[in-house]
């Protein structure tokens, strides 16, 4: 984990705290307790980062993300043509 945070300038307590908020979603855990992170995870992540140095708040964050997730959802679904 240590070498993402690194490459996204972001603390642990950062990404403790998005997960608190929902920014993120909690991830899953290996038997040591080491949080196990996903490429979606990551790119989230990056989206955030951005969005805080331009100055967004987090609850417009929040809506952004939620906004993405729906366009990515809708982008996925088959359009049937008669």
């Amino acid at each position: 984990m240590a070498i993402f945070l690194c490459y996204l300038e972001t603390r642990i307590s950062t990404v403790r705290f998005y997960e608190k908020w929902g920014l993120i979603t909690k991830p899953v855990r290996e038997e040591n307790g080491y949080r196990i992170y996903t490429d979606a995870d990551i790119r989230q992540l990056k989206i955030i980062r951005v969005l805080r140095c331009a100055n967004y708040s987090l609850e417009a964050i929040r809506r952004m993300l939620l906004s993405l997730a729906k366009a990515e959802i809708n982008a996925g679904k088959k359009v049937r043509v008669l």
